[in-house]
């Protein structure tokens, strides 16, 4: 244990350190501050995920250090990219809205949900692609593992409402969704220790998993299963009121991960490092470069 955590130390601390450490304070904040404005309480949502960037900038000098280049590419993507969505979200609240990261368009969903492209998207996705350059130049397999890792790496926190959701429903859904972005973070240390392990096709693999695992995590409504066990609907019609709504949020879940997840995921390809076949050598496929 001592010596697989002196090797990892530092996927540990930005997959469950950091992210621990980001939750508590979110809900520290959220159950002990005190607002009456509606602009407080946004105050209250963006500053504490502020710690984030503070601790990914306070570790990068001995992440820097080891010598990685690819942990090292990781942990600036990670920093610059919540920099960047943090800022976007304060300009928001200094506006009096609600934080989205400074809509540029709001694309309509179904079940009458919307999907915002921002500033903070737009950022996140131009600089995901310049680090995922680089990273194709170690092989062009990284370059998708570092896009799949940043949709996997995330504070270990629960969205505000569920503390104003039925006691039973909310707490099945907080659970569930808590525990949906732990595996998603043990999935990616887990991809990070075991890429080299294999050839092309495991390391498609792992990017894949990695990818369904993010899916799997948006979807934190399956709780939502249970409620006619515990809600009690009186009729049939309720019952299917009820699951039409659902069905309908998933579908607006799916639309989301793919604007979100699955579009900067395919740019990557666009920006890849072609490598120069050797002579006389037929041209590799992206699942052969390396």
């Amino acid at each position: 244990m001592r010596r697989f955590i002196a090797t990892y130390r530092w996927e540990l601390w930005l997959f469950f350190g950091i992210p621990v450490v980001t939750g508590v304070l979110q809900h520290a904040v959220w159950g002990f501050g005190e607002c009456d404005t509606a602009i407080c309480w946004r105050w209250l949502y963006v500053i504490p995920r502020a710690a984030g960037p503070v601790l990914l900038a306070g570790s990068y000098p001995f992440v820097r250090r080891q010598g990685r280049e690819f942990l090292t590419l990781l942990w600036t993507l990670q920093l610059v990219t919540l920099s960047a969505r943090i800022a976007a979200d304060a300009v928001d609240v200094v506006q009096g809205v609600f934080p989205v990261g400074i809509e540029i368009l709001a694309v309509p969903t179904l079940g009458g949900s919307w999907t915002y492209v921002t500033v903070s998207w737009v950022i996140g996705v131009a600089v995901l692609l310049w680090f995922a350059r680089q990273a194709s130049r170690i092989g062009t397999g990284y370059a998708f593992l570092l896009a799949a890792l940043s949709f996997a790496a995330s504070s270990f926190s629960v969205p505000q409402e569920f503390q104003y959701r039925p006691t039973a429903l909310g707490g099945q859904a907080a659970a569930f969704f808590l525990t949906a972005k732990v595996g998603v973070n043990v999935l990616a240390l887990w991809a990070m220790m075991r890429f080299d392990a294999g050839g092309p096709a495991f390391r498609w693999t792992i990017v894949a998993a990695l990818l369904g695992a993010v899916l799997w995590r948006s979807f934190w409504a399956f709780p939502a299963l249970f409620a006619p066990l515990q809600l009690g609907y009186e009729s049939i019609g309720e019952l299917f009121d009820f699951f039409g709504g659902f069905v309908m949020h998933l579908a607006a879940s799916a639309m989301r991960f793919g604007l979100h997840s699955l579009l900067p995921f395919a740019l990557v390809y666009l920006v890849c490092v072609r490598r120069p076949a050797p002579a006389g050598a037929p041209p590799l496929s992206p699942s052969e470069e390396r």
